[in-house]
C-alpha cells in the first residue's frame, strides 16, 4: 500500500488557506489566529524550527524543511500579535545553547 500525504499553506494578503489531504481544505484570516507555538530546537545538524497554529479548534504546522517556510514565518511575526506567540526552544547538542 502506498501512502501519499499532501499538505499545503498559501496566503493570499492576509487569508491563510491550509490544504490537508486531497478534500482537507480550509481558509481563514490571520486574524483569527488564536495561538502559535513555536519550537525551535538545535541539534547536530543546525537550527530546526516547527511553528504549530491554531484557528480555534484547527491546527496545522509548518516546519523548516518546508519550501517557502521562512516567508511564512515572516508573514506570521509581521501580521499576528506577539502576545499569542510562545516561543519554546530546546538544545540537542552538548555544551549548553547555540546561538
Amino acid at each position: 500500500m502506498i501512502k501519499i500525504k499532501f499538505f499545503r499553506v498559501t496566503v493570499n494578503g492576509s487569508t491563510i488557506t491550509v490544504r490537508k489531504g486531497l478534500i482537507g481544505r480550509f481558509s481563514c484570516d490571520v486574524s483569527d489566529v488564536t495561538k502559535i507555538i513555536w519550537r525551535i530546537n538545535f541539534n547536530y545538524m543546525g537550527k530546526m524550527e516547527n511553528v504549530a497554529i491554531w484557528i480555534g479548534r484547527k491546527k496545522f504546522a509548518v516546519e523548516t524543511l518546508m519550501e517557502n517556510s521562512d516567508k511564512f514565518y515572516a508573514f506570521l511575526k509581521e501580521n499576528v500579535d506577539p502576545d499569542i506567540i510562545h516561543e519554546r526552544t530546546r538544545n540537542f547538542v552538548k555544551g549548553g545553547l547555540r546561538k
